[in-house]
């Protein structure tokens, strides 16, 4: 792909438009990062300006906001296949024990939030079962849905049908991420105990000195990134924010095929009734990095 100049978009979806930040960062030809300010507070309308490049920057800023060619959304594109079908007509008759363990698997998460499960899990201590540490939320049974139903809104608008994010829309790719699992790759706390913490900069008394820290791990990995109008300190501030930062670099991690793709996903002791590829173009797809940040954006 001709990375000439690739413009990034990252959306920290909400399902209201107080806790929906975006970020936009393009990548010029001699390997430069330009992050601009964020984007907070944004209505499904000033969504649709960011994706269609018709953004009007607000009075005295610098940033220019051009067409994205990429568009990473922390949100999920779509529900359990297996919970569409239960949902249309029910057909188990018992729901407990070790026999039922898959079903409810099936039903509450994704194939794409089974395999992050999988592949970046861990077991957390004091937990009488196998736990993980980095699992996203049910689509189906948490309070993420009401999220999901914004993203499909943004998709349906834009004809996005492949969940995957294989498919180019109108000359963009939209790509399902994942914020945390992105971090879990390139950069981490390790807490007292010895274990990576994803989640620290979310909450807590110093979750914006965990950001920060955070941010400046991610600004070693790539001295050529520098943000406009001293636009860091910002994200910093807002857990929001900062997703929205990750959302945007990973989505530049997919356009240049550096995630894992739904035909390189295994499963040891799960079946699925459709071909990986083809239930992610249905589900969506979580894109994780395979690469760490200076590998990604390569000189």
């Amino acid at each position: 792909m001709n990375t000439t100049k690739i413009t990034c978009l990252g959306i920290d979806l909400s399902s209201n438009k107080g806790d929906t930040v975006a970020c936009l960062l393009t990548v010029h030809e001699e390997g430069q990062i330009i992050v601009n300010s964020p984007v907070t507070s944004c209505t499904d309308e000033e969504l649709k300006r960011l994706i269609d490049g018709e953004y009007q920057k607000p009075k005295g800023a610098v940033e220019i906001f051009l067409k994205p060619h990429a568009i990473g959304i922390d949100a999920p594109f779509g529900w359990p296949t297996a919970f569409v079908e239960a949902v249309q007509e029910w057909k188990h008759d018992t729901w407990e024990g070790n026999a039922n363990e898959s079903l409810r698997d099936k039903l509450r998460l994704r194939m794409t939030d089974l395999y992050i499960r999988k592949k970046r899990g861990r077991k957390v201590k004091g937990q009488s079962q196998e736990g993980t540490s980095l699992l996203p939320f049910s689509v189906s049974a948490d309070k993420i849905a009401s999220v999901a139903m914004r993203a499909m809104s943004l998709l349906y608008r834009y004809s996005v049908q492949d969940k995957s994010g294989m498919t180019k829309i109108n000359n963009q790719y939209f790509f399902e991420v994942y914020p945390a699992a992105s971090l879990d790759k390139w950069t981490s706390i390790t807490t007292q105990d010895g274990k990576k913490d994803v989640h620290s900069y979310k909450s807590g008394n110093h979750a914006s000195e965990t950001c920060e820290q955070m941010l400046k791990r991610i600004c070693s990995a790539l001295p050529q990134l520098s943000f406009n109008d001293s636009s860091d300190s910002k994200y910093c501030k807002s857990d929001h924010a900062f997703d929205a930062l990750i959302s945007a670099l990973t989505a530049y991690a997919a356009i240049v095929e550096k995630t894992i793709l739904p035909s390189e996903a295994k499963f040891d002791n799960l079946q699925f009734e459709r071909p990986l590829p083809d239930l992610a173009k249905i589900e969506g797809w979580i894109h994780v990095p395979n690469a760490q940040l200076n590998e990604i954006f390569k000189i």
